[in-house]
């Protein structure tokens, strides 16, 4: 794992997020013009934000990938990649540099954040042999900072309801969830296999646009709850970082089994994330929950009280 400063945390996200760029690509000419892109990254922050479609048969080894997508936050930039057109070479396209989007999606300083990780890497581990790199499941975040109930998920959906309007202005905040809602409707209606048609449907081609653009700043929002979080439950905030990290490899090294399909993915998280309130050792028999004092217990609102 590679050492935290976390002053960093909001230096590569713009005060506007809704002014992201996005570009679709499905051609190799413009493939080849996004490679350029992969040279200008930063290396040790959080600086990509990805995601993948399916389409008619599960998104994993047993389907297929019509669409990646991929935000570079420095930059402030999408791109959608038409994987069910382009195939392979999406990845195995270089720069003049060397660098390709395999390179750059299995490199161990360049962070990726992703929601969920599971499905979308089953489907890049076995379709195109690509290992995963750093990674930071978003979702992971959300219940690890979490003070309310922890046994259920959310999903990206939920969480940009729930925190969307602390980066997000009423009208862009709106727009996102309608583009998600009214793509959710559309495909119970006629089905995943739409995004294998082209033309994309004006309401498919939102919903999968919508994914990562703003993944960046739901991130740093809840990567600052980490310093109160973990100063509250009398843990460095090194350690939680190091708790996200060993689950997000475990769901990782699950995802990339032959075992894995997606209707075992479950919306439970991992029991660690439920016994995390407060810390304490579970082989200790004598272990009593801490003593605080009003101070303390005021101190411990205050960092659960932040939303």
């Amino acid at each position: 794992m590679i050492e935290y400063c976390f002053q960093w945390l909001t230096e590569t996200v713009d005060e506007n997020p809704s002014s992201f760029d996005e570009t679709w690509v499905d051609t190799i000419d413009g493939l080849r013009a996004f490679l350029p892109n992969l040279d200008k990254l930063k290396r040790g922050v959080a600086e990509l934000s990805c995601d993948c479609e399916g389409g008619k048969t599960e998104l994993g080894r047993r389907g297929c990938v019509t669409f990646f997508a991929v935000t570079i936050i420095s930059l402030n930039h999408s791109w959608v990649f038409d994987t069910h057109k382009l195939g392979r070479r999406v990845f195995e396209e270089q720069s003049t540099r060397g660098n390709s989007l395999r390179c750059i999606l299995q490199s161990a300083d360049i962070l990726q954040l992703w929601f969920d990780v599971r499905s979308d890497w089953n489907a890049l581990f076995f379709l195109y042999n690509i290992a995963p790199g750093w990674i930071h499941d978003v979702q992971f975040i959300e219940v690890l900072c979490r003070y309310e109930d922890r046994r259920h998920l959310k999903s990206l959906l939920n969480c940009m309801k729930d925190y969307g309007g602390k980066f997000l202005n009423e009208k862009n905040l709106s727009e996102w969830v309608q583009a998600k809602e009214k793509g959710k409707t559309y495909f119970q209606a006629n089905g995943w296999g739409c995004l294998e048609q082209r033309p994309l449907s004006p309401v498919a081609k939102k919903y999968v646009g919508g994914d990562t653009k703003f993944l960046g700043q739901l991130y740093n929002l809840l990567m600052e709850r980490i310093e109160p979080f973990s100063k509250a439950m009398w843990v460095t905030p090194e350690s939680l970082v190091a708790v996200l990290e060993e689950r997000t490899r475990i769901r990782l090294d699950d995802a990339t089994t032959p075992e894995f399909w997606a209707g075992q993915a479950g919306c439970t998280p991992p029991a660690v994330f439920q016994d995390m309130m407060p810390i304490h050792d579970p082989g200790d028999e004598n272990w009593a929950p801490p003593v605080r004092t009003p101070e303390e217990q005021a101190e411990l609102d205050r960092a659960f009280g932040i939303f």
